[in-house]
């Protein structure tokens, strides 16, 4: 059995909670893939300009750019075969 097996269609997702109605979804599909033995390091930058790039192990993947004034995370879902070990 290989243990470095493909994930499959590796993709992360965007999206915007607001007043209790989901916004329509970003999506990452194709730009990364994930490997189920390989630990990766998931950076939530802010751009400076109403945007924040996530990059994984340093590389940029996406820009969530802001959909309302006064952006801001309140909360972070992960979801999949993994393990987190710290969020920061």
């Amino acid at each position: 059995e290989n243990e470095n097996y493909d994930m499959g269609p590796s993709h992360v997702t965007f999206n915007t909670c607001r007043n209790g109605v989901w916004e329509s979804e970003e999506q990452t599909a194709g730009r990364f893939k994930f490997f189920s033995t390989q630990t990766y390091f998931i950076d939530f930058c802010p751009s400076g300009h109403h945007s924040v790039y996530v990059r994984v192990n340093g590389r940029n993947i996406h820009e969530f750019r802001e959909r309302h004034n006064g952006f801001k995370v309140s909360s972070l879902e992960i979801d999949g075969d993994l393990i987190v070990h710290s969020v920061h």
